[in-house]
């Protein structure tokens, strides 16, 4: 019975956590330049580096499948990531991250 309801918990985390990053998804829409600059480094320093990525592909301006292709990743990988159904491996990230002009590092 614990387990069940571990897990919906985690459920309702997961629901919570895609909507607040949907927001701030949509707000960023409506910004552009240095402003939309400056929303991606308060957001560096707040989100997990998973939303952090999500948040930069979400708005880089490339369709997923576009960037899928540049990056040389299964569009799939890419959808299920950015739809919180699957982690993504470190290389894979990497190659994205790489793509969209941004390199990966370990703060210390």
């Amino acid at each position: 019975m614990g387990s069940h309801s571990s897990r919906k918990d985690s459920e309702a985390d997961s629901v919570e956590r895609r909507e607040t990053f949907q927001k701030l998804v949509d707000r960023a829409g409506k910004l552009s330049g240095d402003r939309l600059e400056a929303m991606r480094l308060r957001i560096a320093e707040t989100l997990p580096l998973d939303d952090q990525l999500r948040f930069v592909i979400a708005t880089c301006g490339d369709s997923q499948s576009t960037l899928a292709a540049r990056a040389g990743v299964d569009a799939g990988v890419l959808s299920r990531f950015m739809n919180y159904e699957r982690d993504m491996r470190l290389a894979t990230a990497a190659r994205i991250a790489e793509t969209l002009g941004l390199s990966l590092h370990s703060q210390e």
